[in-house]
């Protein structure tokens, strides 16, 4: 009798193992289409800098920005794009205006892990004057999607947040 359980139990544990394993196994559905290529790497933060805000060491303006989105992995393979509006339009820095003939200014861009700097320099090496309030749009991506869309022109703000749906 013992033998019998034994053997009934042994043959519905093989039963209920086939009909978990093979049972609810069906054939596969035909691929779907290509889904369109996403920003979920690509992110863009706006700051607006109050003229106030700007800190002074010999011999650049500075105002630090926070973002996140700035990590060890972006640094050493990605790229933080750094646009201002400081010159009517919104152009990718570094840049260098030059509000005379005598000196320019360079606005240039240095980014850390978790935030950006931005640095304003005469090239007279006077103390800069503070540029007033400024909108800085700040663009991280993985290196990918710079390599998946060379057509796109990433000196243009406009190109760039168009390609990606940036707000």
């Amino acid at each position: 009798m013992k033998q019998t359980i034994k053997t009934i139990g042994k043959i519905m544990l093989v039963s209920i193992t086939a009909i978990f394993l093979h049972g609810c196994a069906g054939k596969d559905g035909a691929p779907g289409a290509q889904g369109p290529e996403g920003n979920a790497n690509v992110t863009a933060m706006s700051y607006q800098i109050l003229s106030s805000q700007w800190a002074y060491a010999a011999p650049n303006l500075w105002v630090g920005l926070i973002d996140p989105d700035i990590t060890a992995d972006i640094i050493n393979s990605g790229a933080v794009l750094v646009y201002s509006n400081s010159v009517g339009d919104v152009t990718q820095l570094p840049f260098t205006y030059y509000p005379s003939t005598s000196y320019s200014e360079t606005m240039s861009a240095v980014h850390y892990v978790g935030n950006v700097q931005i640095n304003i320099v005469d090239s007279d090496g006077a103390t800069p004057n503070a540029p007033g309030d400024l909108i800085f749009k700040v663009v991280v991506m993985s290196s990918r999607h710079m390599l998946q869309n060379p057509h796109i022109n990433f000196h243009d703000y406009t190109s760039v947040q168009k390609a990606f749906n940036l707000k």
